[in-house]
């Protein structure tokens, strides 16, 4: 991997995301996850419930990465990431799911670290200027973003679900699957996934 690898499992000590554990979730959490019936893979359209829990396998993924605050986040920072991503899609091998941009987001203090990648093999060579990192299986919170629909809008509501449910949000994680022919300036729908543990 290369050195701008972020993990969230428990085999890297010191990074972001350090600690995020399935073997450390409540039982009550671990029960929803084997009430699925297989665990899906990350995919944009994957045809889940909106507003359900739901278990996702964890995976690797390769791209650019990005950190700032949410203001210049706000002001359009991010989208010449989104358009480098796209074009360069074809540098990265052993792809899984390449029509799926995969754009995940570690909250900081005073700010966050954002990827827009694409899910590849535990063993594909991270391209020149690229980084990779890896979630572990997990349960999620999994909300359906409109393409007319404000993006504020779905998260306020997911977090009123977490609420109203007894989750709380794990570690300020956020992934947000879009088609590859995403447009941040245009309408497009967007799947998002909060990983979630009980109040």
């Amino acid at each position: 991997m290369s050195n701008g690898a972020e993990h969230a499992n428990h085999r890297t000590k010191d990074t972001e995301t350090e600690g995020y554990r399935p073997d450390r979730l409540p039982q009550t959490l671990r029960l929803i996850q084997r009430a699925g019936t297989v665990e899906a893979s990350f995919r944009f359209g994957s045809g889940a419930v909106p507003d359900t829990v739901v278990p996702r396998g964890g995976f690797r993924a390769v791209g650019l990465r990005w950190e700032g605050t949410f203001a210049e986040a706000g002001q359009g920072a991010i989208r010449p990431l989104q358009a480098q991503m796209i074009a360069r899609i074809g540098e990265v091998s052993d792809a899984i799911e390449a029509d799926t941009l995969v754009c995940v987001s570690f909250t900081r203090e005073g700010g966050f670290v954002h990827y827009i990648a694409v899910q590849v093999r535990e063993d594909a060579p991270v391209p020149e200027g690229m980084h990779d990192f890896s979630l572990e299986t997990a349960n999620y919170l999994y909300c359906r973003k409109g393409e007319t629909d404000a993006v504020e809008d779905v998260y306020a509501h997911a977090f009123s679900l977490m609420g109203e449910r007894g989750f709380a949000h794990d570690r300020g994680i956020h992934v947000e699957l879009h088609s590859r022919g995403w447009l941040a300036d245009r309408p497009y729908a967007m799947d998002i996934y909060l990983p979630v543990v009980p109040l």
